[in-house]
Parts: structure tokens; C-alpha cells; sequence
């Protein structure tokens, strides 16, 4: 059997565009990606939840971090 192309197919002087590759900014980090986006210590992280200035999602060492929070507390103290 033959294979023979479609006729919808783009003619050869067609531009052929490419999708750009945005990177993407995760939802959430950890408290040590956190950490090192503050040039922090990951103890410093874990007392700013303690005392309520940064607000962590889960417990123990799943701990997660969004970044919209993460983003407000630079914007607050101008990190």
C-alpha cells in the first residue's frame, strides 16, 4: 500500500512556526527550595511558618510552601 500525503498539508513555502518554551514557576516549593530562592537558611524558613509570616501546606517533612505566599512575603519585606 502506498502512502501518499494529505492534501491539507502546508506547501513548502509555508512558515513553520515552532511553540515557544516558556519555563514555568511551580505552585508550591519546599522549605528548602524556598530557602534557597531567600538566600535563607532552611531553620529561618521554618521559624517564619512558626511565627505565621510564611503559611506552609502540609506537615513534618512534606511540608510545601505556594508561591503566591512566597512572592508576598518578598514583596512585604523586600527581599
Amino acid at each position: 500500500m502506498e502512502m501518499t500525503k494529505p492534501e491539507f498539508e502546508r506547501s513548502s513555502n509555508a512558515r513553520e512556526s515552532s511553540p515557544v518554551q516558556v519555563p514555568r514557576e511551580p505552585l508550591q516549593v519546599t522549605i528548602r527550595e524556598a530557602a534557597a530562592l531567600l538566600s535563607y537558611d532552611p531553620r529561618t524558613i521554618r521559624r517564619l511558618i512558626t511565627q505565621g509570616e510564611l503559611t506552609a501546606i502540609g506537615r513534618g517533612k512534606l511540608r510545601r510552601i505556594a508561591m503566591a505566599d512566597l512572592r508576598a512575603y518578598q514583596v512585604r519585606n523586600r527581599c
